[in-house]
């Protein structure tokens, strides 16, 4: 018998050994709730299903599926394990090598990670595109970048990160796809071939070149045409609105055919944020080159329509991303692996673009409530929901939560992260906290940074970190010992540019984030810690549907003047257990 037929139209459903699988598995701790799992992902693609393993952070979801794509892909089933990060990467590697008898699997990373003979350097995106098929590959170059490009098209079983799945140039099919950390996905698919530049950091980087030259000049009337567009291009009222053809045209013109490769090369020589955010520049001004391929708009800041340093420029080709994704996966059963999905079949649509009922997607565990390890997973998590604080859209309620957080971190030493729900509200935290608190103590994260490894690391070296609903702090990233998240207020993102607000499917996304959000508290069993939310809204949002019912048990509200005093008596608890 094939291990892999068709059942009913449906390509890929695979004859699987479950005893086999489980023998695998038993070189890992036995936990009855896997082998359940286990044996739900084997029995939901044998019928064809995709299948979703919803559970918290830190039981074993990696555990779970390994052995079986350690099996599947020994037995000839092309299969693909993505990841959020490198970091990711590197953790689930390790992870399937304990159910390969030890046999490496290749991990696969982005084109940056590797070295480049020609540089001498690590290889770089424009490089290799330039060079790597009418040269490298030619004169029998052997480099990284190449190696790792064969694994991926060629190895059954190889690791790598949501972007090199989304980027690559391959068109190689696999039968069975695992999205590590799905609910992360959906926001990686999204922005995968989009370019957004927010005003206030093109500005900083401007101001951080040297007189005269070549790339001040040219962010200068970068900036300045940006304004004019800015000012002209959004109706009154309105917080967004497409670029016309004739500032495309004006904004390529400020990188002639002549000049682009002398100034790629200077840019070439920035580091840090200014050379992240000059790069963005550089490409989005190329792409208004082929201004038929994308588009191009202005968008205001969501809340603070005049708050022009938080107003953005976008491009993006959503037809494009949609085609591309469902090219991707294709055919293949997709193992999804999350903490949160919020609502399954919606989440598990929105990530491949697949049409999913309950006759498709299998979800596993069945029965949570049976499995005590699971049921006590959030047993030294508390959520203090502040039920008199009011709307924080508001002015003195956001006053009210800046000064409860404040005297929340001053009263506390351990390691702490402050979500908002957009730039400017970070902004003008950071301009409080900043009075309060040593810089060296303060993380605040901006969207310069898209290296989630990166941000992992100077997350771990701060005691407070802050964020905005766009940052992936709030999802996929380990902080160390991390033991207050303070949630200013409901995570709501601003509907993708270009696109209407639909308020359930934002809403689902939201009470993803937030959970995501509480979840950066408890990594393991060891773990403890306090989510407070200041925000009164909070109270509605936890009894939605989506909102995980293990979390709701640990929901407590409390008025603004109590909050200290419970937290101390929680950590003075929990300190003596």
């Amino acid at each position: 018998m094939p291990l892999f037929t068709e059942v009913s139209g449906e390509p890929n459903s695979f004859d699987i050994d479950v005893d086999s699988i489980l023998k695998r598995y038993a070189l890992a701790d036995r936990r009855d709730y896997q082998v359940d799992c286990i044996r739900d992902t084997a029995e939901g693609l044998r019928q064809g299903n995709d299948v979703l393993i919803d559970l918290p952070t830190g039981t074993g979801k990696t555990v779970i599926y390994s052995p079986v794509v350690a099996e599947l892909s020994e037995k000839g089933v092309r299969t693909l394990v993505l990841t959020a990060t490198k970091r990711a990467q590197k953790w689930v590697g390790q992870e399937i090598k304990r159910f390969t008898g030890g046999k490496e699997t290749p991990l696969v990373f982005g084109i940056q990670e590797y070295h480049c003979p020609i540089l001498k350097a690590n290889a770089q995106n424009w490089c290799c595109g330039e060079l790597k098929e009418t040269h490298c590959k030619p004169t029998g170059i052997r480099c990284g970048v190449i190696l790792a490009e064969e694994d991926y098209k060629n190895s059954n079983l190889v690791v790598t990160n949501f972007s090199k799945f989304l980027l690559a140039t391959t068109d190689s099919k696999h039968d069975l796809i695992v999205l590590d950390d799905s609910h992360s996905f959906e926001n990686t698919k999204e922005q995968a071939y989009q370019i957004s530049l927010q005003f206030a950091l093109v500005r900083q980087a401007y101001e951080a070149q040297a007189e005269n030259s070549s790339i001040r000049v040219f962010l200068e009337n970068f900036l300045n045409l940006i304004s004019e567009i800015s000012e002209r291009c959004v109706n009154p009222g309105e917080k967004e609105g497409p670029i016309p053809a004739d500032y495309l045209s004006q904004l390529a013109r400020l990188l002639p055919d002549s000049e682009e490769e002398a100034i790629e090369k200077e840019i070439r020589k920035l580091s840090g944020r200014d050379g992240s955010v000059v790069t963005k520049v550089f490409y989005f001004v190329r792409r208004c080159k082929a201004a038929t391929r994308y588009q191009f708009y202005v968008q205001k800041d969501f809340y603070d329509p005049d708050d022009w340093d938080s107003s953005e420029l976008v491009s993006k080709n959503d037809q494009f991303v949609d085609f591309v994704v469902k090219r991707r996966f294709g055919k293949a059963r997709v193992i999804f692996a999350t903490a949160t999905s919020g609502e399954a079949i919606s989440h598990a649509t929105a990530c491949t673009l697949k049409a999913y009922d309950s006759t498709n997607l299998s979800v596993t565990p069945k029965n949570r409530s049976s499995y005590p390890e699971i049921q006590g997973w959030f047993g030294k998590l508390r959520i203090l929901v502040v039920e008199d604080i009011g709307d924080t859209r508001q002015p003195n309620s956001f006053e009210r939560a800046m000064s409860i957080t404040v005297e929340t971190l001053k009263n506390r030493t351990e390691r702490e992260l402050v979500l908002f729900k957009n730039y400017r509200d970070q902004r003008r935290a950071n301009e409080i906290l900043s009075k309060v608190f040593p810089q060296s103590k303060l993380f605040f994260f901006d969207n310069s940074i898209d290296d989630g490894d990166v941000l992992e690391e100077l997350a771990n070296q701060s005691q407070i970190s802050l964020a905005s609903a766009s940052s992936t702090l709030w999802e996929g990233i380990n902080i160390k010992d991390l033991r207050i998240a303070i949630i200013v207020s409901p995570p709501f993102n601003r509907p993708q540019v270009g696109q209407k607000m639909n308020y359930p499917i934002s809403e689902r996304k939201m009470l993803v984030r937030l959970q995501q959000g509480i979840g950066r508290i408890i990594r393991s069993p060891k773990d403890w810690g306090v989510a407070l939310l200041l925000d009164s809204r909070f109270d509605n949002y936890l009894n939605k549907r989506a909102f995980n019912p293990m979390l709701k048990e640990q929901v407590e509200s409390l008025k603004a003047d109590e909050v200290v005093s419970r937290v101390n008596e929680l950590f003075e608890t929990w300190g003596r257990q």
